[in-house]
């Protein structure tokens, strides 16, 4: 997608009442919509932003 695409689809699913389940390997666009992540190899779930949640899953691998 574009970005002016990708800045309309965030708009709109910013702004729905309902709850989401968003597949992306966009990190700017998930940490912009989302406030929980599931890492499903490891079914966990992380509360931060994708940097925190790299820093988090690699400690959770050691």
């Amino acid at each position: 997608m574009d970005l002016p695409s990708i800045e309309c689809l965030e708009e709109a699913l910013a702004e729905c009442p309902c709850g989401l389940f968003l597949v992306s390997h966009d990190r700017h666009f998930l940490d912009r919509l989302t406030r929980t992540r599931r890492h499903i190899p490891r079914k966990k779930e992380y509360q931060n932003d994708f940097i925190l949640h790299d820093l988090e899953y690699k400690r959770d691998l050691t």
